[in-house]
C-alpha cells in the first residue's frame, strides 16, 4: 500500500484502518451516493460479504416474518453455539446500520452470530422497513414492534423475558435508543441495557463534525445529508425526539448504555452528546471511543485489531447485564 489512496485530511488514522481503506479504494470500491435505492444496497451488500469476516457457526439461526407487521418485514434469530435449545437465554434486539435506506439481515449476519456465540444469548436481528420507500417513523414503528414480540413471544422463542436488551449501529443505534426511551416511559416492555454503535442522535446535521471534511472515509456528511434527507424528508419531523432522540426531554431513568464512537466520522459529536445527557442525568453510561477509526469499523475485526477488542468489550457489557458466564 502506497498510503496515497486514502487522502491526506483524514488524520491521525490507525495504520491497520488505513491499510483497510487504501485496499478498497485501490480495489475501486464505490461510493453508494448517487445511486438509486436498489443500486445502492446492492453495492452495499457486496461490500460487507467482500470486506467482513465469514459468519461463524451458531446452535440454531432461523428467520421468519415479524408476527401482525407490514409484508416483508423479518426477524433473524441466533442462538449462541453450546446453548440448551430448551433454556430461557437472555436476548439482545439488534438493529442494523446502513442511512435506514440500506442493510438486511444478511449483511449483519457476522456481528450478530460472533455476540450470540459469545455472550451466550438469544440475537433477534431486524430487517425493518427502509427509506425512502417507508419513510419515518416507519423503521421506529417496526422496531418497537419487534420488542414487544420478543417480550410476549418470549416463552414460544426460549427467551427471558426479564432479561431482554436493544442495540444496534448506526442508524439503528438511533432507532435502538428512541425504543429504550418509549421503553422506560412506559410504552414498551422493560429492557436491562442498550448497545449503541455509532449513532446518530440529531438529524440538525451542525455539530462540528459534521462540519469537518470526510472526503476518503467510508461515511461523509454529504451521504448523511442524502441518508436524512430519503429518511425524514419532511424537515419538520426532524426535531421530533423519535428521530433525533437528543431532543428527548429527559434522559433520566433510561437503562444502562454502552456507546461506542468512532473519531473519523462525521457521527463522533452525536455519540459525546448522548453520553453526556445520559450522565448528566443520572442514567448509567460507558463510552468507548476509537479516536483512530473511521464509521463502520466494527465488522472488520479480522483484519482490524481495535474492532476485535470493541467486539469483546460489547460482549463483556452484555454478559455482565445478563448476569451469564457468556459462550
Amino acid at each position: 500500500m502506497t498510503g496515497r489512496a486514502v487522502p491526506s485530511n483524514l488524520t491521525g488514522m490507525d495504520p491497520q484502518a488505513r491499510a483497510l481503506l487504501n485496499r478498497m479504494a485501490l480495489d475501486g470500491t464505490a461510493s453508494v451516493q448517487g445511486l438509486c435505492p436498489e443500486q445502492a444496497r446492492a453495492l452495499f451488500s457486496t461490500t460487507r460479504a467482500k470486506y467482513q469476516p465469514p459468519m461463524a457457526e451458531v446452535s440454531s439461526c432461523r428467520t421468519i416474518d415479524l408476527p401482525r407487521s407490514p409484508e416483508g418485514v423479518r426477524v433473524r434469530l441466533y442462538r449462541g453455539l453450546g446453548t440448551d435449545p430448551s433454556l430461557a437465554l437472555p436476548a439482545l434486539l439488534f438493529l442494523h446500520g446502513g442511512g435506514w435506506m440500506l442493510g438486511d439481515l444478511d449483511t449483519y449476519d457476522a456481528i450478530c452470530a460472533r455476540i450470540a456465540n459469545d455472550a451466550g444469548c438469544c440475537v433477534a436481528s431486524l430487517d425493518y422497513r427502509l427509506a425512502p420507500e417507508n419513510p419515518f417513523p416507519a423503521a421506529l414503528d417496526d422496531a418497537r414492534l419487534a420488542l414487544q414480540w420478543l417480550h410476549d413471544s418470549a416463552r414460544e422463542l426460549h427467551i427471558d423475558a426479564s432479561r431482554i436488551a436493544i442495540g444496534g449501529d448506526s442508524a439503528g443505534a438511533t432507532l435502538a435508543t428512541a425504543s429504550a426511551i418509549c421503553s422506560r416511559d412506559g410504552a414498551l416492555p422493560p429492557i436491562i441495557s442498550q448497545v449503541l454503535i455509532y449513532p446518530c442522535t440529531d438529524l440538525d446535521m451542525k455539530s462540528d463534525a459534521f462540519a469537518q471534511d470526510w472526503t476518503g472515509a467510508p461515511l461523509t456528511s454529504e451521504s448523511m445529508r442524502n441518508y436524512i434527507a430519503n429518511y425524514v424528508p419532511n424537515p419538520a419531523d426532524r426535531v421530533d425526539w423519535r428521530a433525533s432522540p437528543i431532543r428527548a426531554l429527559s434522559f433520566a431513568g433510561c437503562p444502562p448504555t454502552l456507546v461506542v464512537s468512532a473519531g473519523i466520522d462525521p457521527l463522533r459529536d452525536d455519540s459525546f452528546a448522548l453520553s453526556g445527557r445520559l450522565e448528566a442525568e443520572g442514567s448509567p453510561v460507558t463510552h468507548l471511543h476509537f479516536s483512530d477509526q473511521f464509521h463502520g469499523f466494527l465488522p472488520m475485526w479480522h483484519v482490524l485489531d481495535a474492532a476485535d477488542r470493541a467486539m469483546d468489550f460489547i460482549v463483556r457489557s452484555l454478559i455482565d447485564q445478563f448476569g451469564t458466564s457468556g459462550g
